[in-house]
């Protein structure tokens, strides 16, 4: 059995838990010993580490301080000395590469014995700002770091996209796994829920987007679109805003435009995402044409797909592999001539649309399904244990 410590920056409440859980899971059914590594919520001032056991894989919830840079210290600190004073109870020690610097100098104080332990580093991301200035700056210089240290140092790399694997790691000579997100294909499926089935209430045609809220991902130019059509659509915005003031704007720029059929909702756990998608008819991926979204793997797309729901998405590559052939897809340009509130109107003029429950291939919704991602990843580290 292959005994793994997976330090993450996550939480239980975080909407982005599936790429973690669902994975953590799926190891353990796999001949796995997994223990995951977060971050306890906030709010929480305990300052023990608590342990606990959920579904097949241990937990392993430490408490740092919420203050935004002692806890950016805080937290991988704490949890990679902890993991580093054990690492004799472990095969393989996996972490974001953000956290690489941390591994890298606490190793060389604690004198690892790499001969028993393999460190791999999971790319999943790169930094998402986009406009200039200090903290774009220090953000790109801690990235590129990471992704040197990572790329000299580790034993072993993931990452989320080839594309990611590409522009993170361009000249490296040790072979990267690639794993993306996936959806849970029992929780999000069309058949357990009946609402969209229905016709729309008063006509009115419910769009939905749920993820992290920042600039970055421009809802605002869905919103103004969307706003043109108050008696036939509503849009409800879900999820958690990474920056307060970027979320206190949205709501300001609403109210000043008296936009009265969008409404930014409160964030909800993600065990409740299946039964407030199936009460929308429409998944909204908002994302404009930049780099930082065409090597990324939306799990939201993973989950509007499993549910068979209408989906308005940006022209791009990086989602051609998903949606050229799903038949409920629309999509819209990104350039500054968009036409994203003719794809709209088209949403809402098309008859019936709202009933039609699209027939995909069970190949396709298996090659989303956290289960193929995962055997991508067990693939991976059976062969760098070898």
């Amino acid at each position: 059995m292959v005994r793994i410590a997976w330090i993450s920056g996550i939480t239980l409440e975080s909407l982005d838990r599936a790429t973690w859980i669902e994975t953590c899971d799926n190891l353990s059914l796999n001949n796995f010993s997994t223990t995951l590594f977060i971050r306890k919520k906030k709010g929480n001032r305990c300052d023990a580490i608590k342990e606990t056991t959920n579904m097949n894989f241990k937990i392993v919830e430490i408490d740092y301080n919420t203050k935004k840079f002692i806890g950016f210290l805080g937290f991988p600190i704490k949890a990679i000395k902890y993991v580093l004073k054990n690492y004799a109870n472990y095969d393989v020690i996996y972490f974001q590469e953000r956290m690489v610097i941390f591994v890298f100098f606490l190793d060389l104080i604690y004198h690892i014995d790499r001969g028993k332990v393999k460190y791999v580093c999971d790319t999943r991301t790169i930094p998402m700002i986009t406009k200039k200035g200090l903290r774009k700056i220090y953000k790109n210089i801690w990235w590129r770091m990471s992704y040197y240290i990572a790329g000299k140092f580790c034993d072993g790399i993931t990452a989320i996209t080839e594309e990611l694997a590409n522009f993170a790691y361009p000249n490296i000579e040790k072979e990267i796994g690639i794993w993306g997100s996936g959806v849970n294909l029992y929780k999000f499926s069309p058949q357990n829920f009946k609402f969209r089935m229905k016709r729309p209430c008063n006509n009115i045609i419910k769009f939905i987007y749920i993820g992290a809220i920042t600039t970055e991902r421009d809802l605002e130019s869905f919103i103004k679109a969307v706003s043109k059509f108050p008696h036939k659509a509503i849009f409800n915005i879900y999820g958690f805003a990474e920056n307060s003031s970027y979320s206190s704007e949205l709501e300001n720029f609403i109210i000043t435009n008296e936009i009265k059929n969008v409404f930014i909702q409160k964030p909800v756990p993600h065990n409740m995402v299946p039964e407030i998608l199936s009460t929308h008819h429409v998944g909204v991926i908002p994302f404009p044409n930049d780099f930082i979204f065409s090597v990324s793997s939306p799990i939201k797309l993973f989950e509007y797909i499993a549910m068979g729901m209408i989906i308005v998405a940006p022209t791009g590559k990086y989602l051609d592999n998903y949606l050229l052939n799903y038949p409920l897809s629309f999509r819209f340009s990104q350039s500054a001539g968009s036409n994203l509130g003719d794809v709209i109107k088209k949403i809402l003029t098309t008859h019936d649309i709202v009933n039609k429950i699209p027939y995909i291939n069970d190949a396709i919704l298996e090659n989303i399904s956290w289960s193929s991602q995962s055997t991508k990843l067990i693939t991976y580290l059976d062969k760098l244990l070898k």
